[in-house]
């Protein structure tokens, strides 16, 4: 449990940091918002648009953890499905391998009566 960097938060302009993306400023106060101490006695002495800028900034947060959250999701997915196609190309070419050793085997075996005759 740390310090709640409250001026940090209330400095924050959300407006800016929504229209241009800005990642790194909820990243850089994303620590302090995790792991800051809150209690009744601390949060007491704060004004009633500084706990709403907390609220808001916490739901940037957590908007921009569930679209990380969504992109991991959509890639692991991709992986697991190119991963899949891999393996059916894999099987395939191993079933075809395992059916030309068959002929092959086939054609020695024919080739080997042909010479005995």
């Amino acid at each position: 449990v740390g310090v709640m960097h409250m001026r940090r938060i209330v400095a924050l302009d959300l407006t800016r940091i929504v229209q241009e993306g800005d990642v790194q400023a909820l990243q850089d106060v994303m620590e302090t918002i995790m792991f800051g101490h809150f209690d009744e006695g601390v949060m007491e002495h704060w004004a009633d648009e500084h706990i709403v800028k907390l609220v808001k900034v916490s739901q940037l947060i957590m908007e921009f953890l569930h679209g990380l959250y969504s992109h991991g999701l959509m890639t692991l997915q991709r992986v697991n499905e190119k991963a899949q196609e891999a393996k059916d190309r894999a099987e395939k070419y191993k079933r075809k391998l395992a059916e030309a050793q068959k002929q092959l085997k086939k054609r020695a075996d024919r080739e080997r009566e042909m010479v005995m005759v």
